[in-house]
């Protein structure tokens, strides 16, 4: 299967990739998308004789190579030699042909289809033009003609001259030439078989190549006889008789005998000088090649003049061959506009027949319908990673490749306007990661066209996905999709990490999907949470839907100071003194500290001393940093009600802005926007810029 999608076919490939890749900028396109996915989906899964049979039925039998329909057969030049080309010619009538033998039963699988997509596609396939074609492909080409190569080349020859019907040429001149071919081709090998019994010579065998034509081969006494290639269809037979004997008439010289004609000598020819070979073989022969091992390649006059007849007869058949494939592939573009639908209209069934059956019958279980919400929030319910769905389903099954594993957790998501930061913590195995991974991978399915594992999806289209996933050095991910040291370049893993994180902010816009995998982790902590700071900022400014997996524990001070930001974290069952892992998602608190390093390296092996002194030593800072974070968490009452404030009226301007405005809708907006002005009111603007200058109170202090 070329996609996850199941398809059939290249073209259906292609058509996920570029749905995955590049999503409908038209959000009207992109509703009715989903809308058609949907039909096909329902049908594929419960309509008898309809679309649930196109897969088995029809997309089985698709060319892999489809997409090669509209432009097979560009190219093939003129030349002095009509054989040329033509192998390229059957092949792209034999690719036409397929494909036009498949309308009729496609038609006939979407006669029951309801959806105006499938609708369309049936007329494209009941088109009369292509079916008009695909009877002239019909009458022309032969039902037996083949465009691979043999390796013998008369073969090749003779399936080129018998690739189209003979009925086809006009005034039956095609079949007369074939018949002189058939003639003259007998007429060589009843030829070589009375020199073999005329000269006694049972190795003697005819053979043919594209230079010389066919000629005659004698094999060394003792050795072997092969045909090389093309006796007309005849399998050549091995010699393995010895020669008669020398005395009765015979010459021998250089170790060799053969028999000839009392008294007959024979001239050297093809610049063999050699008297005991020329008094070796009969008059008539003559030598064309002497091989290493002794063998000989031999002709005469009357043989040349049967090549000589043999290659006007070819040359008549394949000129006629040539000229009606030429005059058929020229029909063909002439209907390339319905070619160029038909497989575009094949490749868009072959996707959403294998996105269909993926759903119905795939192995991720239920699955959903994405709903599009122009301007609103990416909104997943029980969500759950289409990969691993699938490898646990195959696991229960028994189904090959599966491997074991426990049940998947699904996970909730919302990710809006007002709140577009989401900060994932959580100790190292506890599925940061492979959430990052589960939320990208559903809004690419979602995107593409696909249903998606989950109980409720919604988004709003993005535009991009953008973000670092994986990290080399291990730790939050199974590496190789994140940034590493790159000896080539002399770049480190921080330096290869910021020309990433370099390229997001580049890119980033309201309207793209930012995942970020332990951002600033290969630099010093100060530093790192510095820079992680500074673009999760920059990324809320921007109002870039954000995921930020990470370990630091500062980073959660940006949930206390802006109301944009939420804190997570994947909860792990510490009560026994060990790590449970439960992949579940839940919302933190910044100052809910637990170490779960230390318990992993003891859980790791860790030597107790060590973990002891470990233990004592992260609990002073943490006591160092908590009593920090509750001072400054004191002295940002003005802040937090002033961000409150304005982030309730991003909202409300969002909502009037995106909903339709109604009566009862302004009476509302009108009264939110009164109680937001008291609020604001009762800030004292003074006060307010002193902590915004970091002027923390003297009390505070």
């Amino acid at each position: 299967d070329h996609t996850a999608g199941g398809t059939h076919g290249s073209v259906g490939g292609g058509w996920w990739s570029a749905g995955s890749r590049q999503p409908s900028p038209a959000d009207g396109q992109f509703h009715a998308h989903r809308g058609r996915i949907a039909a096909v989906a329902v049908q594929s899964a419960t309509a008898t004789g309809g679309p649930g049979d196109i897969k088995h039925e029809v997309l089985t039998l698709l060319p892999r190579d489809l997409d090669k329909v509209c432009y097979s057969g560009v190219g093939t030049a003129a030349s002095s030699d009509p054989g040329r080309g033509i192998g390229e010619l059957v092949r792209s009538l034999l690719l036409l042909r397929d494909m036009l033998s498949l309308l009729e039963p496609l038609a006939n699988a979407l006669k029951l289809a309801r959806s105006p997509l499938l609708a369309a596609i049936r007329t494209n396939c009941n088109e009369p033009r292509l079916l008009t074609l695909k009877q002239r492909v019909d009458e022309v080409l032969d039902e037996d003609a083949t465009g691979a190569s043999s390796r013998a080349p008369f073969i090749s020859r003779i399936q080129q001259c018998f690739a189209i019907r003979a009925e086809a040429a006009p005034g039956g001149l095609l079949e007369m030439a074939r018949g002189s071919l058939c003639r003259l081709t007998e007429s060589v090998h009843g030829l070589g078989a009375r020199y073999a019994q005329e000269m006694e010579l049972p190795g003697l065998k005819i053979s043919y190549n594209s230079r010389k034509g066919f000629y005659l081969t004698l094999p060394p006494p003792g050795g072997t006889g092969k045909g090389s290639g093309g006796g007309g269809g005849r399998k050549a037979t091995r010699g393995r008789e010895r020669a008669a004997d020398a005395s009765a008439g015979g010459h021998e010289a250089a170790g060799t005998a053969y028999r000839t004609t009392p008294n007959a000598t024979a001239p050297a020819v093809g610049g063999d000088t050699s008297v005991g070979a020329a008094a070796q073989l009969a008059p008539q022969l003559m030598v064309l090649e002497r091989r290493g091992n002794g063998a000989l390649l031999l002709t005469t006059h009357e043989l040349n003049a049967l090549n000589t007849r043999l290659r006007d007869a070819t040359f008549d058949c394949l000129l006629l061959t040539r000229q009606l494939l030429e005059s058929v592939v020229s029909e063909a573009f002439a209907q390339l506009g319905a070619l160029q639908r038909l497989v575009d209209s094949l490749a868009l069934l072959d996707m959403m027949v294998g996105l269909a059956d993926l759903v119905a019958n795939g192995p991720m279980g239920q699955c959903c319908r994405p709903k599009l919400q122009l301007g609103g929030p990416l909104a997943i319910v029980q969500g759950r990673h289409p990969l691993l769905a699938a490898r646990n389903a195959l696991a229960a099954t028994g189904g090959e490749g599966a491997a074991g594993g426990s049940s998947v957790q699904p996970n909730d998501s919302f990710v809006s306007s007002s709140a577009p930061l989401h900060i994932i913590t959580g100790p190292n195995m506890s599925g940061k990661s492979t959430y990052l991974h589960q939320v990208a991978l559903l809004v690419v399915m979602a995107q593409a066209g696909c249903w998606v594992p989950a109980d409720f999806f919604a988004l709003s289209p993005f535009t991009a996905l953008l973000g670092r996933l994986g990290c080399g050095g291990g730790g939050g991910s199974s590496g190789g999709l994140g940034p590493e040291d790159d000896l080539e370049s002399g770049s480190s893993s921080f330096l290869t990490e910021m020309q990433d994180a370099t390229a997001v902010l580049a890119s980033a816009t309201s309207r793209s999907l930012v995942l970020l995998d332990e951002l600033g982790r290969a630099t010093s902590t100060a530093d790192g949470v510095g820079l992680a700071w500074a673009i999760c900022e920059e990324l809320m400014t921007r109002g870039s839907a954000t995921l930020l997996a990470t370990h630091f524990p500062q980073l959660g001070e940006l949930a206390v100071l802006y109301p944009q930001a939420r804190l997570w974290k994947l909860q792990v069952d510490t009560t026994a003194g060990a790590l449970d892992f439960r992949w579940l998602l839940q919302p933190a608190a910044a100052l809910d500290y637990c170490h779960y390093g230390l318990m992993l390296a003891e859980a790791a092996g860790m030597p107790g001393s060590v973990v002891a002194e470990a233990r004592r030593i992260a609990e002073m800072l943490e006591e160092t940093e908590r009593r920090r974070l509750e001072v400054c968490a004191g002295g940002s009452g003005l802040w937090a009600t002033a961000a409150s404030v304005c982030s309730r009226l991003t909202v409300l301007a969002q909502q009037w802005r995106s909903g339709g405005a109604t009566v009862e809708g302004a009476e509302r907006a009108i009264q939110l926007l009164r109680g937001l002005q008291q609020e604001a009111s009762a800030v004292p603007l003074e006060e307010l810029q002193r902590e915004l200058m970091f002027e923390v109170p003297q009390a505070a202090e």
